[in-house]
């Protein structure tokens, strides 16, 4: 029986290629954003998401004014779902969802006082200085981890009047998560 090392082989170096490696951008530095594009673009997207949910509001007399809203909010993939939380303010997040590009979406709930704290935060971004270490904007966690910010949507799930509401991200109905 012949030795495995004594076989012929196939040459394939010919057809080889070499590109630089790129992975997913989760978990490292990932790729690098620019500052006012993207700062500029998070807060126009934002104020017309707050003015939307403002225009739709209940009115209903009988019922207590909402005393906030909530907005949808993709983040950059490998982001945490709560890096936009901020308790001392209730803005918290809601249903989270995956979506089939593995890319975060969630619900986040901003109180009626809170929308001037989300501006001052992307203020401070736009325009605050860079730190000395890593020459890095103000609150660059948290707005370099949004991609987008859009108006969330809520429907009922089922015929029954009695249920409770859904919040549907993406708007499609298999998309609803219930609320807590």
């Amino acid at each position: 029986m012949p030795s495995r090392f004594n076989l012929p082989h196939i040459d394939i170096i010919a057809f080889a290629t070499s590109q630089g490696y790129v992975g997913e951008q989760g978990g490292g530095s990932g790729a690098v954003r620019e500052r006012a594009a993207h700062g500029q673009r998070v807060q126009n997207e934002l104020r017309v998401a707050l003015a939307a949910a403002d225009a739709v509001k209940p009115t209903d007399t009988r019922l207590e004014p909402p005393t906030g809203t909530f907005v949808e909010v993709e983040l950059k993939r490998g982001t945490p779902p709560d890096v936009l939380d901020m308790k001392t303010q209730d803005i918290r997040t809601g249903a989270v969802k995956t979506t089939e590009a593995n890319d975060r979406v969630i619900a986040l709930y901003i109180p009626d006082h809170a929308p001037p704290v989300l501006e001052e935060i992307l203020n401070d971004y736009l325009s605050g200085p860079l730190s000395k270490v890593g020459n890095n904007p103000p609150n660059k966690k948290k707005v370099e981890s949004i991609e987008a910010i859009r108006t969330a949507q809520f429907r009922r799930k089922g015929v029954d009047s009695g249920r409770a509401p859904y919040l549907a991200i993406g708007g499609h109905r298999s998309e609803c998560y219930r609320l807590r």
